[in-house]
């Protein structure tokens, strides 16, 4: 979860106060990373189809690029995830046989670096 997108509003005083919700109780129990065959930045466009799918889907997780490659994670309940990955392997190119588990933290949301 980007927290700016939260205090944005509130620093600006046009809410009082922002309803985060809970986590879920299945505490994402497949959690997953990819590499990606796109290492170029992602249009807008592209960035919205994900985070509609992320919410549609109910998956938690993210894209980001580093020197050695574009990463996507995804974690949730692993039917959701299967779903999430099928859909989304159009858009981010993602490499087959990358697929490895995910041991890092696991935040909410789906956000882009």
């Amino acid at each position: 979860m980007n927290a700016s997108v939260l205090l944005g509003p509130m620093r600006s005083g046009v809410v009082n106060e922002v309803l985060v919700k809970s986590k879920p109780s299945h505490n994402y129990p497949c959690r997953l990373r990819f590499e990606a065959e796109r290492a170029v930045d992602l249009s807008p466009a592209e960035k919205r189809q994900l985070l509609m799918l992320s919410r549609q889907t109910q998956v938690a997780g993210g894209v980001w690029t580093e020197p050695s490659g574009t990463y996507v994670i995804v974690c949730g309940v692993e039917e959701n995830v299967r779903i999430f990955v099928r859909r989304a392997r159009t858009i981010l190119g993602i490499k087959p046989g990358s697929e490895a588990p995910w041991k890092g933290i696991v935040m909410q949301g789906f956000d882009f670096n």
